[in-house]
């Protein structure tokens, strides 16, 4: 499945240890989530540092660097969903005595 997502990436949380240098370029490998559901912000893509083999076996902790949301997916454009948030603004209201 193809897909774009825009993605923010806090510079300031970059491991530059990770930072892979060929030549004169510079290189970050990075691993990216897309999920169903948004969360509060109504985002659904984190980006975080990408694992090397033996920090996956070891079960490391996966570093957070970045977030953003899905635009575009299977040649459509996509707009993410607050739906969670309509749901819970109708269920309060509907509690609600006038």
């Amino acid at each position: 499945m193809a897909a774009i997502a825009q993605i923010s990436i806090d510079l300031t949380k970059i491991d530059q240890s990770k930072v892979v240098v060929k030549g004169k370029n510079k290189y970050l490998n990075v691993d990216v989530l897309i999920r169903d559901e948004v969360n509060q912000y109504n985002q659904n893509v984190a980006v975080y540092h990408s694992q090397t083999k033996e920090e996956r076996e070891t079960k490391a902790s996966k570093s957070y660097i970045g977030n953003g949301k899905a635009v575009w997916a299977k040649g459509e454009i996509v707009t993410v969903s607050s739906q969670p948030k309509v749901a819970q603004t109708q269920e309060v209201s509907a509690d609600l005595d006038f």
